[in-house]
């Protein structure tokens, strides 16, 4: 049901609602490493919540000490990019 929010989703029968796809999100993050590491996207893009890079950060940090892969490539390019973190070529890959 969530994905059918999400922006880029063609609806499957709804409406796009960011701020519903944020509320569904932040509910599935509470147990669920791959959401909490798309809950980050959410933050990073400003996707039915204002941006917050910290909150990314710490979000992705989170999921990828749960193991999911996707948050290291995020904090990979915070710390390429110099954003929030330090900017670090080493640590980027």
């Amino acid at each position: 049901m969530l994905f059918c929010y999400e922006p880029g989703a063609d609806g499957f029968g709804t409406e796009k609602n960011e701020e519903k796809a944020f509320m569904l999100m932040n509910k599935a993050a509470e147990t669920d490493p791959r959401a909490k590491a798309r809950l980050g996207e959410f933050f990073a893009d400003g996707i039915g919540t204002m941006v917050d890079f910290n909150k990314a950060i710490e979000l992705w940090t989170e999921a990828s000490e749960e193991e999911e892969a996707e948050p290291f490539l995020e904090l990979g390019h915070c710390h390429r990019d110099g954003i929030v973190l330090e900017q670090s070529y080493e640590l980027s890959t």
